[in-house]
């Protein structure tokens, strides 16, 4: 586990992190907005089909892999997380093998 520093640990509990979060968020967005003419240039409109079914797809895979974390309670039937992180779920799906390709370091 990682041990956070003073200064690290006053800079999460401080709004230089929720600036910080926020402009990394704009920034990100800005350039997709920036990078579509040229990604129609280039692909046409077959390139923002395209562009709308990768987005579809990895929603749809991120929602699925939020799923994996949660399995039912035998009793009342409500979700309950028994995986926390990604390597957990990985060792569920394929077993020990995954493990010593270490395909999924979080």
């Amino acid at each position: 586990m990682a041990v956070l520093s003073k200064r690290s640990l006053r800079f999460f509990q401080s709004e230089d992190l929720a600036r910080y979060t926020g402009s990394t968020s704009s920034l990100l967005q800005g350039m997709f907005i920036v990078s579509l003419p040229y990604g129609v240039m280039h692909g046409g409109y077959w390139g923002i089909l395209a562009m709308v079914g990768v987005a579809h797809i990895c929603c749809h895979t991120g929602k699925i892999l939020v799923e994996c974390l949660y399995e039912p309670d035998p009793e009342t039937g409500q979700p309950v997380k028994v995986r926390f992180s990604y390597n957990e779920v990985a060792q569920e799906c394929f077993g020990k093998r995954c493990v010593s390709f270490k395909l999924f370091k979080c």
